[in-house]
């Protein structure tokens, strides 16, 4: 079963076909636009090897298709399809994804009927760390079976991001959260953190909330409210700050707007947790250099590609050796393969070698990874 966005699918059978060293793939059902069953001689374990040796851009997930139960005769063969697969010893977890199924009851429900059978069989499960998770892809009258170890894998990531109650300030955090845990980045510990087009302050709250001190640059609001949980906000503005000042003091407190040329003394002086530089780029860069090197720089501005590379060009001088850089890159036509080829070539001369990511929660874009030498 290949899973990828379904933006990307065709990269995605291409990147398989590279992957298997074929010319064709054999596709026996298209389940959706996003699931995709193909027909390999492969092994499981021979599959994953690869997987992890490629680190494919576009494909999210291959599962395999381990049994097809019937699915218009109720729980009982789905739930001995599941046994089939699972273990006593080993705690479970299932999860559903319902694909124009005949089963009328919702996924949740679907899990929760099935999790109960089982447990009544003897079997154990576990909703937060299971050993391994059950798949279930309900499509027509058939139930496609699967299984991976822990929960590396997620059928459904909007249900999944609503289940877990993460505490974020919008969606865009779980792109940050993703990439951090895709490419292993150390996110906790000191270094300033650097977040252009931060507005409405999604990465720069996941930065703050993990303890780093973050600079903001971006001419909109950021949610100061929510920022505040951390600290000091100072809100550098251009001008005077007399009318910012009253403005944000009615939102918090804890919030003080001071002019352009005080940002650096008022946030090292208050020792704030955020300091938004509300300008555009090129307004900001000399506060960015009275304020010393960066630990990381993030950018999830929606600018072209290449209007991306350039911005990440100015600001490198500004970043410490060996400091993470990630940012997405806006898929704005149809060249997608060409867009991210000279995105990676224009960073890595500034930057390092850069990786590349469709994330989960990447829509028409991927994520960049760089390390600054």
């Amino acid at each position: 079963m290949l899973i990828a966005d379904w933006h990307f699918m065709g990269l995605a059978l291409r990147e398989l076909r590279t992957i298997l060293g074929v010319a064709r793939l054999k596709i026996t059902r298209r389940l959706s636009e996003g699931f995709v069953v193909v027909e390999s001689d492969r092994s499981a374990a021979e599959m994953d090897a690869l997987m992890k040796e490629a680190k494919p851009v576009f494909i999210d997930a291959l599962l395999p298709v381990l049994t097809v139960a019937t699915a218009d005769a109720g729980y009982g063969p789905i739930a001995g399809a599941l046994e089939g697969i699972a273990d006593k010893g080993t705690t479970f977890r299932i999860e559903a994804l319902r694909i124009g199924s005949v089963i009328p009851d919702k996924a949740k429900s679907v899990e929760v009927a099935l999790g109960n059978i089982m447990e009544g069989h003897g079997y154990h499960a576990d909703m937060d760390r299971p050993e391994c998770t059950l798949f279930l892809i309900l499509h027509g009258n058939q139930a496609f079976v699967s299984r991976a170890v822990g929960a590396s894998v997620t059928l459904d990531w909007y249900r999944a991001f609503n289940r877990a109650r993460y505490d974020a300030l919008n969606r865009s955090e779980m792109k940050l959260d993703e990439a951090v845990r895709y490419f292993g980045v150390g996110i906790n510990g000191s270094g300033l953190c650097l977040d252009i087009g931060a507005a409405p302050g999604g990465w720069t709250d996941y930065l703050a909330m993990r303890g780093r001190r973050v600079v903001a640059v971006d001419s909109a609001m950021l949610d100061y409210k929510r920022l505040c949980r951390y600290g000091s906000v100072v809100v550098a503005v251009a001008g005077s700050a007399d009318d910012a000042a009253g403005l944000l003091a009615k939102i918090d407190s804890n919030i003080f707007a001071v002019p352009m040329e005080d940002a650096d003394r008022e946030f090292e002086g208050r020792r704030a947790a955020v300091l938004h530089v509300k300008s555009r780029l090129e307004g900001a860069v000399g506060v960015l250099r009275s304020l010393g090197r960066f630990g990381m720089i993030t950018m999830d501005a929606n600018v072209a590609p290449e209007t991306a590379c350039d911005i990440i060009g100015s600001v490198a001088g500004l970043a410490d050796s060996g400091s993470v850089l990630i940012m997405t890159i806006k898929l704005v036509d149809n060249k997608i393969e060409e867009r991210i080829k000279y995105v990676k070539e224009a960073i890595s001369k500034v930057y390092g070698p850069a990786a590349v990511k469709k994330l989960p929660h990447n829509r028409m874009e991927v994520t960049l990874f760089a390390r600054r030498r």
